[in-house]
């Protein structure tokens, strides 16, 4: 049982690090910060697979160079503990960013049918 759930875990990571570019190159964030990249990639994985039906591997770069752009604004916060703070009570900004990645898909999504 313990054998077939490590290779489960071990082919998902591998999914997720061919898909993300962000995990194969992991930089030296703290822990919480990887643990939260990597839930936030399982999410988008979902999203893009069942809601968005994005498969191959042009629209996934194009996907993946979007992303780039908001990681590394989250990056820049992590790695200074008084700018995640402000970024976390930031609602503002945090409802900024939300609506800016929501349009990016459904416009990317939209794209596909025109």
């Amino acid at each position: 049982m313990h054998a077939s759930l490590r290779n489960v875990v071990e082919r998902t990571f591998d999914i997720l690090k061919i898909r993300f570019k962000i995990l194969r190159d992991m930089l030296p964030y703290p822990f919480d910060a990887q643990v939260k990249m990597v839930v936030a990639c399982c999410a988008l994985h979902n999203i893009l697979t069942d809601v968005l039906k994005v498969n191959n591997d042009v629209e996934l770069e194009e996907v993946d160079n979007f992303l780039e752009g908001v990681i590394d604004l989250l990056a820049d916060c992590i790695d200074d503990e008084s700018k995640s703070d402000q970024l976390v009570d930031n609602e503002i900004e945090g409802k900024r960013l939300r609506f800016d990645m929501t349009q990016s898909l459904w416009s990317h999504y939209v794209g596909k049918f025109q």
